[in-house]
């Protein structure tokens, strides 16, 4: 439809002039419906409590409409950071509510703090049942 430019980069602020999210492309080409196709995706989205860590989505290539910021891709989509990364196939979301939708494929692994989440070790074992070398036969002989 319509080459934008090379190098594109997009940034949103909150009332308080702290940026809140930024948007790294390498080329972007509007396609439909204010939307926006961007190749080699990087967003940066920033926590209001900095302490909590950045967070990074990236894809091969996204569609944004910077009006209503809905994000969508098809395309594989990871997402990182200091307590998680996802990654999926398929991305639907709005980035200024911080709000995305992986549509399948769905990987996450947990870090930091959050590593042991589901389990004490980071390489759970399924248990045996424990061998008390007396068979069901004889415990029913013996009652």
């Amino acid at each position: 439809m319509g080459k934008v430019e090379e190098g594109l980069s997009i940034f949103d602020h909150n009332q308080d002039g702290k940026r809140t999210w930024e948007l790294h492309g390498v080329s972007a080409e509007f396609v439909e419906d204010g939307f926006v196709e961007i190749q080699e995706l990087n967003v940066t989205i920033y926590p209001e409590n900095p302490e909590d860590g950045n967070i990074l989505i990236s894809s091969p290539s996204a569609q944004i409409n910077q009006a209503t910021k809905v994000v969508r891709t098809e395309e594989p989509v990871s997402i990182s950071s200091d307590e998680m990364d996802i990654t999926g196939q398929g991305l639907e979301g709005n980035i200024g509510d911080k709000v995305v939708h992986l549509k399948q494929n769905v990987r996450v692994i947990l870090k930091g703090d959050n590593a042991n989440l589901f389990f004490s070790n980071s390489n759970p074992q399924p248990t045996e049942p424990e061998n008390d070398d007396t068979t069901d036969n004889q415990k029913e002989q013996s009652s």
